[in-house]
């Protein structure tokens, strides 16, 4: 299921080193929600490093200076992932182990100046480079229109994250929607992990989390997206490994309608994007790219041409890609 690290071709046009997919890719298509099973526990939250605690709170105290809005919450933990198949393979699931980290914490160990020395401790303290990472599991979507045009959004400069650039509609899913219902301490602690936490509740906030992703950052409205498919997971080896999860999901409005949507400006998060892009379908999978597309590319973030990536395997698209010597 586990792709080794991408490298670049010899035209220079999948420009996608530092990245590791993960295929949730079934008949290739992607998967569903019933085939998803979360195990969570705060067994799998990252582990404190002995030392370097504090330069997380001082990295997040400069970010903040610099970018206000920065707001630390709750985020779920990517632990690991396994695949599990039934009596034939025709019954497979993904079994994901998740627990809980915050964004301070993401920030700190995989979006700092001291990412490597987190990675590197992890290694020769546990044999395991992620141990003291935050690994916050974050979301993106395809969202494909009836024109066969893919939609990104060029993120706001205010963003914690690539700010300036193309993406994916995305974000995190939101430990918080599945507590709500089951603690009363709206000040939930990382300690404070509620015991007994139904896998289907997880689960279904994963795929509910990027449905309200797209309709909050392009304004489109639920009725009008299909229930999302996993295509499988994107690890960005620049940020310490930091998964997403990628989806494909069918819009069934005209590109023009969902241009014209967004530009409407009423939707929820405006202020986390400063334009819309499309890109066709036919363009952005073909084996080269015309100079529109490349620019495009270029632009994207590296869970973007991830998520791009998967959505090849899923659709029967293929590319060759030459080892640089």
């Amino acid at each position: 299921m586990r792709n080794s690290k991408s490298k670049t071709d010899s035209k220079g046009t999948m420009d996608i080193e530092n990245l590791e997919l993960i295929k949730c890719i079934q008949n290739n298509e992607g998967i569903q929600k019933n085939q998803v099973v979360v195990l969570f526990s705060n067994l799998y939250n990252r582990i404190k490093h002995p030392s370097l605690e504090n330069l997380i709170d001082k990295h997040w105290e400069e970010q903040k200076k610099k970018n206000p809005t920065l707001f630390d919450g709750l985020k779920f933990r990517f632990h690991t992932l396994h695949t599990v198949y039934g009596p034939n393979e025709s019954e497979m699931k993904i079994q994901l182990l998740l627990g809980l980290t915050s964004y301070k914490d993401f920030l700190g160990t995989c979006c700092s100046p001291f990412t490597e020395k987190f990675l590197e401790d992890g290694r020769k303290d546990f044999g395991n480079h992620c141990t003291y990472m935050s690994q916050s599991l974050g979301i993106g979507a395809l969202v494909e229109t009836t024109n066969h045009d893919f939609i990104f959004i060029k993120r706001s400069h205010n963003c914690g994250e690539y700010p300036g650039c193309l993406d994916r509609p995305g974000g995190h899913p939101e430990p918080e929607e599945v507590f709500k219902s089951l603690v009363k301490n709206e000040n939930l602690e990382l300690t404070e992990t509620p015991s007994d936490v139904p896998s289907d509740l997880v689960v279904k906030e994963i795929f509910s989390s990027i449905l309200r992703e797209v309709r909050d950052e392009v304004n489109i409205p639920l009725d009008y997206l299909s229930e999302p498919w996993l295509m499988g997971f994107v690890c960005n080896n620049s940020t310490g490994g930091r998964p997403t999860a990628e989806f494909y999901i069918s819009c069934s409005l005209a590109t023009a309608d969902v241009l014209a949507r967004y530009r409407e400006g009423s939707q929820a998060e405006v202020d986390e994007t400063i334009g819309i892009y499309v890109a066709q379908q036919e363009a952005l999978l073909a084996e080269s790219y015309n100079e529109e597309t490349q620019i495009l590319w270029n632009d994207l973030t590296p869970a973007a041409k991830g998520a791009v990536l998967l959505f090849k395997d899923c659709t029967k698209y293929h590319f060759k890609i030459e080892n640089d010597q």
